[in-house]
């Protein structure tokens, strides 16, 4: 299995590090504010992760809440943890690959709350991830990759995530060699232009993006995380560092509050919450459509434990190397 990098990847990383610099300036300012308050540091990143905070600010549901936060800019996909694990941001809305990907590091951190979940009533179009074809493409679904007679080029926004986690296990139930693939890294914001210019055959696609490459592209859907890992396939976690939650564990709860209505708000208003988040981030209108929230915040210890036996399947992790207690913590249980 080949993995390449693309042009808008080492941009990003040049970018990252004027982000840095400026990163450092901020770092004091989340001292600021009242006595006692504390100012959280965030990254509302431009792309669909970034829904709940788009929401949650032009809906007020954070200033209900009494929570200050500053953004402090852009984190290419790629660098989050690192950013969560400096002290550069302190809150990180991701999957619980990403979450175990720290704790190897070293990283002391847990899991505050369960943010992203798989659809109740099946519906597709709002599941968290999408493995998108052209239309013409020749590829009539995942299973056929086996039969091209050329090596399929997966788009993926970042490696060691949910994206290439969850297509390693679509290539086993399908019985699909790794040899027969190649991943591209390239950001998510990138790969409709890519699929268009074929430099990928497969762009592996949040909510959002997925809606709108379907609208411009006529894409197609060959799976989507339900098909890679079922009900656990639309997991993520608002994770945070054990330093943090010790020192500051009003500010958490402010922010799974706000958090979670915002959510909570999207779920109702899936369409409505699309557009924000299209507007924001620059993409169709009409076409977005949000992702699928936990309505509470409570931890889905059958899920997480799947994304585990995953990983341990994938060779990432031993068995037993970790329990599904030591990734998260229920003192927040009443914040939402």
């Amino acid at each position: 299995m080949k993995k390449k990098f693309s042009k808008w990847t080492y941009a990003g990383i040049a970018t990252l590090i004027l982000l840095s610099i400026i990163a450092f300036g901020i770092y004091a300012f989340g001292q600021i504010g009242e006595k006692n308050k504390y100012t959280l540091k965030a990254s509302v990143t431009n792309d669909c992760t970034g829904t709940p905070w788009f929401v949650g600010s032009q809906q007020g549901f954070f200033k209900e809440q009494g929570l200050d936060y500053i953004d402090v800019g852009q984190t290419v996909a790629t660098q989050r943890s690192y950013a969560l694990a400096l002290g550069q941001i302190d809150v990180l809305d991701a999957d619980p690959l990403t979450l175990v990907n720290l704790l190897k590091s070293g990283v002391k951190v847990k899991a505050v709350a369960q943010s992203g979940i798989s659809p109740e009533n099946g519906n597709k179009n709002k599941e968290y991830l999408h493995w998108d074809v052209l239309g013409d493409s020749n590829l009539t679904s995942f299973e056929s990759i086996k039969n091209s007679n050329r090596t399929i080029k997966i788009g993926v926004g970042a490696l060691g995530c949910s994206s290439d986690l969850q297509t390693n296990a679509l290539l086993r139930k399908y019985g699909i060699p790794s040899s027969k693939i190649e991943y591209i890294v390239i950001p998510e914001q990138n790969q409709q232009q890519a699929l268009r210019e074929g430099l990928i055959d497969i762009a592996v696609l949040q909510t959002a993006y997925h809606g709108c490459t379907q609208l411009r592209l006529h894409a197609r859907s060959l799976a989507s995380s339900s098909d890679a890992l079922g009900d656990a396939g639309g997991m993520t976690l608002l994770i945070c560092r054990e330093d943090f939650i010790d020192a500051h564990p009003e500010t958490v709860e402010k922010f799974i509050k706000g958090y979670k209505e915002s959510e909570r708000w999207c779920n109702e208003n899936p369409k409505e919450a699309g557009n924000i988040t299209a507007e924001r981030l620059g993409l169709c209108g009409g076409g977005a459509v949000s992702h699928y929230y936990s309505d509470k915040g409570d931890i889905n210890e059958t899920q997480l434990q799947m994304w585990l036996d995953e990983m341990t399947v994938q060779g990432l992790i031993s068995p037993n190397e970790y329990k599904v207690s030591d990734l998260y913590t229920d003192q927040f249980k009443n914040a939402w």
